[in-house]
């Protein structure tokens, strides 16, 4: 079942439904992301900061302080306050703060 990230009701969504949510955001359909999840994950490149830090499974104040601090990149469009962060620089953070067991 494919739900709204915002937590707003639950309906089947429409490629139409999921390009104006997107168009809404500035970001444009150029990224090739969309802004939806999928069994609490969230699907495309870019994701909504309430995304990134359930994919880390962080709260999303520490997410945000992170980004404040820039230990983690953030994806900013012109002339737009919201932000989001890219899968791949997700990936490179967790990454950097692996321990081995040495």
């Amino acid at each position: 079942m494919i739900r709204p990230e915002d937590g707003s009701s639950t309906r089947d969504l429409t490629s139409g439904d999921l390009r104006a949510a997107f168009e809404a955001a500035q970001v444009g359909s150029r990224t090739g992301g969309s802004r939806v999840a999928i069994s609490g994950l969230a699907v495309g490149r870019l994701l909504t900061a309430k995304a990134a830090a359930q994919y880390l499974g962080v709260p999303y104040t520490t997410l945000r302080d992170w980004a404040q601090r820039g230990m983690l990149p953030i994806v900013r469009p012109p002339d737009c306050r919201r932000w989001w962060i890219d899968r791949l620089d997700l990936d490179r953070f967790i990454e950097r703060f692996k321990e081995t067991g040495d």
